[in-house]
């Protein structure tokens, strides 16, 4: 009886875990708008500024991604609240932490020094 209720109890939590990828897959699915732009020198001074070309970045809900600036993404995958994992077209793997607040999206992939994009939903 006790197996039982552990293996309800570890089917629950899946089930929990599971939902709240899908909640944030389908938070991210759609057309997004490149708005801002962070890179610093090196000294930190480096500060948000505004991007004046139509750069967009698309999420597709089953799993698909497509740029206009890295035309490499193929595929992403929500790991939990603050991270996303990129495929590359040659299979390489980019973790990305990522955030959303409304309809803005901060993307900061691991650099060096401080770097990032923010975008905004277009649909």
């Amino acid at each position: 009886m006790k197996a039982i209720q552990q293996l309800t109890l570890v089917i629950f939590f899946g089930l929990i875990a599971g939902c709240a990828t899908m909640n944030e897959t389908s938070r991210l699915a759609g057309k997004w708008k490149l708005t801002e732009s962070l890179a610093d020198p090196g000294d930190g001074s480096g500060k948000w500024n505004a991007v004046t070309n139509e750069s967009y970045l698309t999420f597709n809900t089953d799993g698909s991604v497509s740029s206009t600036d890295s035309p490499n993404f193929q595929t992403y995958k929500v790991l939990d609240s603050v991270k996303l994992e990129f495929t590359l077209n040659d299979g390489r793997k980019q973790v990305v932490s990522y955030k959303t607040e409304g309809s803005t999206l901060t993307l900061t992939p691991q650099c060096i020094e401080a770097c990032g994009s923010k975008y905004v939903k277009v649909n």
